[in-house]
């Protein structure tokens, strides 16, 4: 039988479907800037994927948003952040067209939304004009692009659908001019079971790509024993700009056979936070790049992205085998990346070392045939000098057990088997007599969605079959410990829910050391838990569905504080632990000289760089408590400085001789708690509370008089208030001739 019949992988291609996205249109492009993106649909956000695509406008604002289509202005928006300005067109279709991050609507727009900003008395603004107000002409302008909402120059813009939901503006009658390729980076590969290992880890290993000659890119062999899946790092581009794109499509082949394929045609908002997921969220972590699964999860498994009962997840039979992933952009320019595996059986060997009558070792493996048995390479090692090579005397082969005699004595030597020697990710098991460990034994913890590895390290080579003996009211657990150079020691995923409330030992056949747990707590997906730091200064409260996996949670102190004196910097861990909701940190606030409100809670990912987290003081001010969507490292800072306020346009003392501006411009900057809002914000023209734009990205302020202003001088007054309750203002003059 043709070996390909043996994969654990369903083949339906040819007769499933991805999700349909909509009849497709025929649109006009939205906007005169430009015919190139500076972002594409479905890319990575924090915590959310791209809606639209970004249209360049080369850096500058003022540039025609134009209606794609007939239609009306179904919803106008006003905010500092997300999209900014951002306008609505529901066209005859039935289709919604979003246009983002703008500078200004046309006259009549911008009159009625201002109407609406001063019968409220605010800015912010989420309105549904009647129908019949603002119908639009196909090619008709409506806006002009800016950067409200965000840094940089661009017009974001969606298509989404009768049922409000997010399609790729590609597929709708848009196109862009693209001959380039993608570009891969990297390919992952990843364990999807327990007992998997990749190059010989239970962990992902990442491959380098390289380019050949006959235009494909290659990885170098990868030896994986168990299920697995792949994961990509890569991009898009075009000619004449830099811009890094998204993939549109990705397509994983083993020969004729599909075995993973996604299209990023649309979404629903209520999946868009699975982005944590969808990609690699413990790579994008630990600095190792953006990774995109070819694979789904228990929690991705439905999103549309994917074509239909194809999992991704991978078992090959023993031997080798070639993979090819196939990546294409939206115009269909592809990329084909082929990566050789070395597929190894799970070897689940029971081995038993035993002195014979005559001082020799005896080793049985059960259960073995002769082919693997022929493979199985024997080292013996003598008072930790290092591992040589021996040959057993004998082996008798009786029914499915291997029976090894060795010359060495058990009295003087340590004993290693081998089996796939010479492949990474080999087998090993290993015999001694000793019960004493030498060194300096320290444990840590790495989380995966498989559960918790342990990594163990000797100060000195430890040539043992060592285990974690687990321990628990219920259960009594021993897992075995794997190791390339004998210092340290890695266990396969532990399930976390065998690591509460345990003890624990590290075995060699009997307990020989005893491993503290550490200050560590169990966070489980359905449960509440809490953890307090061991000086009580810092709790970290995880409520229920805040996460997607259980994980051991822990904090390290660091060695110097970046705080107030009296209170230290602690480091949370596993950093790479995703947040599905928002958790909870609460830490005390020490007795000080001056103001407490001056006092804030900071986070860093590098305990260099530190940032404000928003908090409140519990009633009595012995507690700050923010709310936090990963782990970090946490401390209390001070902030009493206030913030530092310019005008930017006019100058002060100015004097213009064109008539009345159409903008006035200031800068308002806070290096440490930042300005939280504009409810921190006051500014008065002439004496009077005017409503403004605040840019908190840019830090600038905006203020476009509706009224002409009139010939003679001027007064601008501006106060601000950061986060701390640091108060400023400034007041300058002007003059229009």
């Amino acid at each position: 039988m043709h070996r390909f019949l043996h994969l654990s992988f369903t083949v339906l291609c040819v007769f499933v479907l991805f999700p349909a996205t909509g009849t497709t249109q025929n649109y006009l492009w939205p906007t005169d800037a430009s015919h190139y993106l500076t972002s594409s649909f479905g890319e990575y956000r924090a915590r959310h994927f791209h809606a639209g695509i970004d249209i360049k406008t080369w850096s500058k604002p003022g540039y025609r948003a134009i209606a794609i289509d007939d239609g009306y202005i179904w919803r106008v928006r006003t905010s500092d952040t997300g999209y900014g300005k951002a306008l609505y067109l529901k066209t005859t279709t039935g289709d919604i067209a979003v246009y983002a991050h703008l500078d200004r609507f046309t006259d009549e727009i911008a009159d009625y939304v201002r109407d609406l900003q001063e019968r409220q008395s605010s800015y912010d603004l989420d309105h549904f004009p009647p129908r019949d107000r603002f119908t639009v002409e196909r090619g008709e302008v409506i806006a002009y692009t800016g950067n409200t909402g965000t840094r940089y120059p661009h017009l974001h813009f969606e298509i989404r659908n009768g049922k409000n939901e997010p399609v790729n503006p590609l597929s709708q009658g848009l196109s862009i001019q693209d001959v380039v390729p993608p570009v891969p980076q990297a390919v992952a590969v990843t364990p999807r079971h327990p007992q998997t290992r990749v190059n010989g880890d239970y962990t992902t290993d990442i491959l380098s790509v390289r380019a050949g000659g006959d235009g494909k890119y290659y990885t170098d062999p990868v030896t994986v024993t168990g299920t697995f899946g792949l994961e990509v790092k890569a991009y898009d581009g075009v000619r004449s700009v830099y811009n890094k794109y998204n993939i549109y499509r990705a397509d994983l082949h083993l020969a004729d056979s599909l075995l993973f394929s996604l299209r990023y045609n649309g979404f629903n908002y209520h999946e868009t936070g699975l982005i944590l997921l969808e990609r690699n969220y413990e790579l994008r972590r630990e600095g190792r790049g953006r990774f995109q699964r070819l694979y789904k999860t228990r929690f991705t498994r439905d999103l549309p992205f994917y074509l239909k009962n194809l999992t991704g997840e991978i078992r090959l039979p023993p031997g080798r085998d070639t993979l090819t992933l196939e990546l294409s952009d939206y115009n269909g320019n592809r990329t084909l990346i082929r990566i050789p595996v070395i597929s190894q059986p799970v070897l689940d060997y029971h081995v038993s070392w035993k002195p014979t009558t005559s001082g020799e070792m005896e080793c049985s493996v059960t259960p073995v045939d002769s082919s693997t048995a022929a493979s199985m390479r024997f080292y013996s090692v003598t008072d930790q000098q290092g591992l040589t090579k021996t040959t057993p005397q004998s082996t008798v082969h009786r029914a499915d057990t291997a029976i090894f005699t060795l010359a060495e004595s058990a009295d003087t030597a340590s004993f290693l088997l081998r089996t796939n020697p010479g492949e990474p990710g080999v087998n090993r098991n290993y015999f001694s007599q000793s019960t004493t460990l030498p060194g300096k034994t320290e444990l840590t913890w790495e989380f995966t969605p498989r559960g918790m590895i342990g990594r163990l390290t000797n100060s000195e080579p430890v040539y043992a079959n060592l285990q974690l003996e687990i321990l628990s009211a219920k259960h009594d657990t021993l897992i075995p410990l794997h190791s390339d150079d004998f210092r340290t020691w890695t266990s396969p995923p532990v399930d976390t829910d065998i690591l509460g409330n345990t003890a624990l030992f590290l075995s060699n056949g009997e307990r020989v050391h005893s491993i503290p747990l550490g200050g560590h707590t169990m966070a489980r997906a359905s449960e509440s838990s809490r953890y307090t730091s061991p000086d009580s200064m810092m709790q970290l409260h995880v409520p229920a569905r805040s996460l997607y996996y259980p994980s051991l949670i822990w904090a390290d102190r660091a060695e110097r504080s970046a705080g107030v004196a009296d209170v230290p910097t602690w480091r949370f861990r596993p950093r790479t632990l995703p947040f599905r909701n928002p958790a909870t940190i609460r830490v005390k606030v020490p007795e000080v000289p001056y103001p407490k409100h001056q006092l804030g809670i900071y986070y860093s990912e590098d305990n260099e760089t530190w940032e404000y987290l928003p908090g409140k003081f519990s009633p009595d001010s012995s507690y700050i408590t923010g709310e936090i969507l990963s782990l970090e490292s946490f401390t209390v800072q001070r902030d009493n400085t206030p913030p530092v306020m310019y005008a930017l346009d006019p100058e002060p003392g100015a004097t213009l001789s064109g008539g009345s501006p159409e903008t006035l411009t200031m800068r308002v900057q806070d290096k440490k708690s930042g300005i939280p809002g504009r409810k921190s914000l006051q500014l008065l023209i002439d004496g009077t509370p005017v409503i403004f734009e605040f840019n908190p990205i840019t830090r600038i302020l905006t203020y476009r008089p509706r009224e002409t202003l009139q010939q003679g001088e001027h007064t601008v007054q501006l106060q601000a208030t950061d986060a701390a309750g640091n108060s400023s203002r400034i007041s300058y003059n002007f003059m229009i001739q």
